[in-house]
């Protein structure tokens, strides 16, 4: 039986009667449920992309402000393997990206809980939580972002229950863990409008801090950066120090210009180009936004989407909660509007954080739904289609005639056709049960078989290249006699694909074992610029032009092998070797 407090709002801080329950039941149900899921669905074995890297840089506690530098997930992950010595790494680490995810889930399930007082309604818009695509996929496999979420929810939790307590330290602690989600991700800085624009005046008015109060916010904010503060400063003098050695020009213009290259360094460099993208297409650009809506409704396929629509103005009648909810409000829209202009493929990542605090407002939906008598017969019918991402997720892989819908769609992304047909972004991205995901495993293992011993392997971080040599050869210790040439192709540039060119053309050369992993790009435009590098006299634009097929007809200064490294499968590399006298132009090995 739930009953309101008198405060001249009906909806506002209902108190639960008659609800023996303990108050850490629920939180501990939710964790051990959703860390049941996610358990059970990691990945056991190393997955492509991002994992192995994370793995590499946690293990040996890379530092820096590279914004692909994780700082505070790698000193938490580095004393979680030295916790579990006799775990495999990689397996170790997906656990703690698990946990870091149900914890998610219940901060966010205690946060909806300050403002709706409503314990159901709180624990079901957890579990729909729980069964988003987003994050269930981010904690079965090693990421950062289970991270980023749970500091989130953790903020998230001790605003709101500053307001409804008015105790100044959680506030406090508020600001804390917004300075420290800095220190996981730049794009955490995001909060920081909401914390300094909105949160900072707002409780100097109504916690009626001073000024030496209002400093102590701040200096908690800036505790919780002091990780990523100090590397930050070191960086920026290092490029002050390197830009004034020789230059007549004034310190201070070094500094601000050292300045602006750290800020830009730390900010993403060269994926930039990927922010707020300009001159794109408009079919493009409706593309990228279209999907932004579809990844938004693929999180929540059920009727959570419209608890979630009716919750928004339910959150805005909570009058004692204005400002906080002004504050929630910010940050969420600050995260939308650069998630959504992140023309990337991993946008249904970035976008994580979008995911995670619209359970807000699906708890406020929910609340308004039980409180309305008319659907109280088939209320739990409706709830029940929270499941649907149980069978929806695995089932993409599998459509029927999926060339026509799965297929289509993925191909979309312009760095889908990078994957070179190796691995398939519809198990692999849609899915996030992984226990039993094997294909980076057979393929790496395919390919450790077959390359002779010294051999120059060259692949990027869309294929092989990151789990072969930062698991496999670095963690497991095999085959490390391969020397593992890695090209970052997707911010990859001309300057950077002659270098590889040369280099690549010098091993051929020499007589060297050579092999690549693919004839797609990135790995074609470095074959297209040693072949112009070995006749100059074709252009480089008539080499690009050229299909696969062509290419390799055409090619005269060196052959191009099939290496198939699995039996009955299409699944190969190629060898790059000195072409004989008469040699024909493509044969297989």
């Amino acid at each position: 039986m739930i009953s309101t407090e008198s405060t001249g709002n009906k909806w506002f801080l209902p108190k639960v009667e008659q609800f023996q329950i303990s108050a850490l039941a629920i939180p501990v149900v939710i964790f051990l449920g959703s860390f049941a899921l996610y358990w059970s669905t990691a990945a056991r074995y190393p997955g492509w992309v991002d994992a192995t890297l994370i793995l590499g840089s946690v293990d040996n506690l890379t530092l820096g402000v590279w914004a692909n530098t994780h700082n505070l997930f790698n000193v938490l992950g580095y004393a979680w393997l030295r916790m579990l010595p006799r775990v495999d790494p990689h397996f170790a680490l997906t656990i703690l990206c698990a946990v870091l995810g149900s914890l998610t889930a219940v901060f966010m399930y205690s946060a909806a809980l300050e403002l709706t007082r409503n314990r159901t309604a709180s624990a079901l818009a957890s579990l729909a939580l729980i069964m988003s695509l987003s994050l269930w996929w981010h904690s079965t496999t090693i990421e950062v972002y289970t991270l980023n979420t749970m500091l989130i929810a953790l903020f998230l939790f001790f605003v709101f229950r500053s307001y409804r307590t008015g105790n100044k330290w959680v506030l406090y602690t508020a600001f804390f863990f917004a300075g420290l989600g800095i220190s996981n991700h730049v794009l955490m800085g995001l909060y920081i409008f909401a914390f300094f624009i909105i949160l900072l005046p707002i409780a100097i008015r109504r916690f009626r801090f001073n000024g030496r109060q209002a400093a102590g916010l701040v200096a908690c904010f800036l505790a919780g950066t002091a990780l990523f503060a100090t590397l930050f400063i070191m960086q920026w003098l290092k490029i002050f120090n390197t830009m004034s050695a020789g230059s007549t020009a004034s310190s201070v213009v070094i500094l601000a210009k050292s300045l602006g290259r750290s800020l830009q360094y730390a900010t993403g460099g060269s994926f930039q180009k990927y922010m707020f993208t300009r001159g794109l297409p408009f079919r493009e650009r409706v593309f990228w936004h279209s999907n932004y809506v579809f990844l938004i409704l693929l999180n929540y396929p059920s009727a959570a989407i419209l608890f979630i629509t009716t919750g928004f103005p339910r959150l805005w009648k909570l009058t004692g909660y204005r400002s906080a909810i002004v504050f929630y409000l910010l940050g969420l829209v600050a995260q939308i509007v650069w998630s959504a202009n992140y023309f990337i493929w991993d946008m249904y990542a970035f976008a994580l954080p979008v995911y995670v605090m619209l359970a807000i407002p699906l708890a406020a939906g929910i609340d308004g739904f039980l409180r309305n008598n008319r659907f109280r017969k088939t209320r739990w019918l409706i709830f029940a289609t929270f499941i649907i991402p149980l069978l929806l997720y695995p089932s993409f892989s599998q459509w029927p005639n999926r060339e026509k819908t799965v297929d289509r769609y993925i191909a979309l992304y312009p760095e889908a056709e990078r994957t070179g047909g190796i691995w398939d972004p519809a198990q692999y991205i849609f899915n996030p049960i992984k226990r039993n995901y094997r294909d980076v495993e057979v393929f790496v293992d395919g390919i450790l078989k077959v390359l002779p011993h010294g051999a120059n392997y060259w692949d990027d971080e869309s294929k092989a290249a990151y789990p072969l040599e930062h698991y496999y050869q670095n963690i497991l210790g095999r085959r490390r006699d391969v020397n593992v040439n890695t090209v970052f192709g997707l911010v990859m540039e001309e300057a950077d694909t002659k270098r590889y060119a040369r280099r690549m053309l010098n091993q051929i050369k020499k007589g060297e074992p050579v092999f690549i992993s693919a004839l797609v790009e990135p790995e074609r435009e470095i074959l297209n610029q040693m072949v112009h590098m070995a006749t100059p006299g074709i252009p480089i634009e008539d080499i690009r032009s050229k299909n696969t097929d062509q290419f390799r007809r055409s090619i005269t200064a060196f052959e191009v092998v099939d290496v198939p490294i699995v039996a009955d499968s299409s699944l190969c590399i190629y060898e790059l070797r000195t072409r004989p006298p008469s040699a024909p132009v493509a044969r297989e090995r």
